[in-house]
């Protein structure tokens, strides 16, 4: 009697004991629960960029592939091109000659206009002298036309003295 009754209360004891276990355990499962999520989770996430990775591999190789093709084939589109601007170079000489040629035109061309100007204006400064020229010039001819008479009876006179003059020097 004496066991059954220790038996009693350890029954007791382990009852009372899972009561306040129980609310425990049940926690104890949640966590659980939500632990394993997690952990799967967790290893769902760890593939993932295994996944992006072997993704892009699959996807860049044949771009890879394209890329070296595209490299390989550099050298041979280089050359011409090479041979193309050194061809411009040597196209381009008579061009920039021909520019420095047009450039000294253009100065030529521009010296000559300011040469033209100045031309032009003393041709008309000219112009306006014109009849002041032309009322001097006859204004010298009516005085030489009234001079004029008077030429003649002063060179018999100029004659006359250097005839006389003659005369009266020593003769040798």
């Amino acid at each position: 009697a004496d066991f059954q009754r220790k038996f009693g209360e350890f029954a007791a004891e382990i009852a009372k004991n899972e009561q306040g276990i129980g609310p425990l355990t049940k926690e104890s499962a949640d966590l659980t629960k939500v632990r394993s999520a997690q952990v799967k989770e967790y290893a769902r996430l760890q593939t993932l960029p295994a996944g992006v990775d072997k993704d892009f591999e699959t996807k860049a190789a044949p771009l890879r592939e394209k890329v070296q093709v595209a490299k390989a084939g550099l050298p041979a589109l280089e050359a011409p091109l090479v041979a193309l601007r050194a061809e411009l170079a040597t196209a381009l000489k008579p061009v920039e000659a021909k520019r420095g040629e047009a450039g000294q035109a253009t100065q030529l061309v521009t010296a000559t206009r300011r040469s033209l100007g100045a031309a032009e204006k003393a041709y008309a400064a000219l112009v306006r002298e014109v009849p002041e020229r032309t009322k001097n010039l006859e204004e010298i001819a009516r005085a030489l036309a009234e001079l004029q008479p008077q030429v003649e009876p002063l060179k018999a006179k100029v004659k006359a003295a250097e005839v006389q003059y003659l005369a009266m020097l020593p003769k040798k």
